[in-house]
């Protein structure tokens, strides 16, 4: 649960009040039971570190197929890269996520 102490410091953060709700209604989930606003930001921040590792490779993968490839598929390589970075990217709440990372960077 977050109270008000921990709501206070995420607003100086940077959160917003519909931020904190989200977070909030992840914390009070039945499954999420136990788990504390620290642990859920550490989560934030791993999806945000993996999704940009995850959109570097992929755009490392199309760098070199393209360098690579005599054929001219290089087009199509970034269609379909693109669309996994998109999606890849959805995964993790972005703005949540980097609010996170600053947050616990800033605590830290």
């Amino acid at each position: 649960m977050i109270d008000a102490q921990s709501e206070e410091k995420l607003r100086s953060s940077g959160f917003t009040d519909k931020n904190i709700a989200a977070l909030r209604n992840v914390l009070n989930k039945p499954e999420n039971k136990g788990r504390t606003l620290h642990s859920l930001l550490i989560e934030l921040k791993r999806r945000f570190y993996g999704a940009w590792a995850i959109v570097i490779a992929l755009l490392a993968f199309w760098a070199y197929a393209t360098l690579t490839s005599d054929n001219g598929n290089g087009l199509i390589y970034f269609v379909v890269i693109f669309f996994f970075c998109i999606f890849t990217l959805g995964m993790a709440p972005l703005p949540l996520a980097w609010k996170a990372v600053k947050f616990l960077r800033k605590e830290g």
